[in-house]
C-alpha cells in the first residue's frame, strides 16, 4: 500500500495470549479499468494478505472499506482476540472503528445541517 487514507493503531491480544501491535490501514481510493473504485485494506497481524474493497465511486469505496475493517475485527473478536488502545488498557469494542451510518444510504434532500435529523 503506497498511499494511506486512514490508519488506526491498537494493541491486540491473540486467543493464545500473544501481544501484538495491530495496524489497520485503508489505502487511498483509485479507479480501476472497468470504472469501479477500490481501496486496499490491510488488517495487520489479523490477516497477512491485503484485500481491495470496491465501490461505485471513491466515496463509497472508502465507506465500504471502513465497514469491512470493522466487521472483520468483530469476527476476530468472536474468535477470542481482545483489543485496546495501549497494552494494559481496558478492552475496546470493534464498533469504535467506524460510526454507524447516519442516513442509512438514503438521500434526504430536505436535511439541514448541522441538524441532521430535522427538516420540514
Amino acid at each position: 500500500m503506497t498511499s494511506i487514507a486512514a490508519e488506526r493503531i491498537w494493541h491486540a491480544v491473540s486467543p493464545t495470549g500473544a501481544n501484538n501491535t495491530l495496524v489497520l490501514r485503508v489505502g487511498l481510493p483509485k479507479q480501476y479499468p472497468a470504472g469501479e473504485w477500490g481501496c486496499e485494506i490491510s488488517l495487520g497481524v489479523l490477516e497477512s494478505i491485503p484485500v481491495v474493497i470496491y465501490g461505485v465511486d471513491a466515496w463509497q469505496a472508502i465507506e465500504l472499506s471502513m465497514l469491512y475493517a470493522t466487521r472483520r475485527v468483530a469476527e476476530f473478536a468472536k474468535q477470542g482476540w481482545r483489543f485496546s488502545w495501549e497494552p494494559g488498557d481496558d478492552p475496546i469494542h470493534h464498533s469504535e472503528l467506524a460510526l454507524k451510518p447516519v442516513l442509512q444510504y438514503r438521500y434526504r434532500p430536505k436535511c439541514r445541517c448541522p441538524e441532521w435529523n430535522t427538516g420540514p
